[in-house]
């Protein structure tokens, strides 16, 4: 493989620096940032009825977008849930979902299926604020 030269890497420099400032500007996350401020609610499955980025504060999570659009959102469930069920402790992983009435069906089903232990919030509002338009690839 050959080498990148200069340009290459001050334009892949310039793109990530780019990229992180306007999500940041924009209220969008970045990792490794601190996460722009959430409320989920009713969050089901969780020890608490209500979670807010400040709530997990000093703790790693994971948000998970879902929607009933998107199979690659819910064939990847089984590989999240034995990360939640390994890392439990240490971190947090969340599910949102679409509000719609077959993203939560196609979920409850997957849920049954595979004895799903993960948390979920059926909440369009952080599509919103992270402009989710698609799920897929986030």
């Amino acid at each position: 493989m050959k080498p990148a030269s200069i340009p290459q890497l001050l334009l892949t420099f310039f793109t990530l620096c780019a990229t992180a400032y306007f999500a940041s500007a924009q209220n969008l996350p970045v990792i490794g940032s601190p996460s722009p401020e959430f409320l989920l609610s009713p969050v089901r499955s969780y020890f608490a009825d209500t979670v807010s980025s400040s709530m997990l504060k000093g703790k790693p999570y994971i948000l998970v977008l879902i929607s009933s659009g998107c199979a690659a959102s819910f064939t990847s469930l089984s590989e999240i849930n034995e990360l939640n069920r390994k890392f439990k402790r240490e971190s947090a992983f969340l599910l949102v979902g679409r509000s719609d009435s077959k993203t939560q069906l196609l979920f409850e089903k997957f849920k049954e299926k595979l004895d799903l232990e993960l948390p979920i919030a059926y909440n369009d509002d952080l599509f919103v604020q992270f402009k989710a338009k698609r799920v897929s690839g986030l």
